[in-house]
């Protein structure tokens, strides 16, 4: 079911009691696995569908184990990632499309640093707490 929650980054049977999800899944039913087709899906939808149907098997001596599903996944991810990148499901080099972004003249160049502002230490939330700055309290543990 995780895989699937990853995938579509949704609750799965929502709306739906535990008594009503017991009967659905010994049944054999399941939540949808649709994915949207685009003309870059490149067939990792589908393989990953596939493997998140093999993990739901109703008898569970026909489920892959899970070091399987770590292998499936594995080498799903290998066949649409670069060798140099860190691990992370990056596109390959050659698949990657760039739209270019025109900003209106004027515009400033906004550095990261002006995005993300540094972590206040944890110590000094607790003591802004203590004093009763809530404001500073608040900053340093959101």
């Amino acid at each position: 079911m995780l895989l699937w929650e990853l995938a579509f980054q949704k609750i799965p049977y929502l709306r739906m009691e535990i008594s009503e999800i017991q009967k659905h899944v010994l049944n054999g039913e399941r939540e949808k696995v649709k994915f949207v087709h685009s003309k870059n899906s490149h067939g990792v939808e589908k393989e990953y569908g596939n493997i998140i149907k093999a993990a739901w098997q109703s008898d569970p001596s026909l489920r892959p184990e899970l070091s399987y599903l770590f292998n499936d996944l594995e080498n799903l991810s290998s066949t649409f990632t670069s060798e140099d990148s860190n691990g992370g499901l990056k596109p390959k080099k050659n698949e990657i499309e760039i739209a270019s972004i025109d900003l209106r003249p004027g515009t400033p160049e906004v550095g990261i640093e002006q995005i993300i502002s540094p972590m206040m230490k944890l110590e000094d939330g607790i003591t802004a707490h203590k004093n009763g700055d809530r404001e500073k309290a608040y900053d340093c543990f959101v």
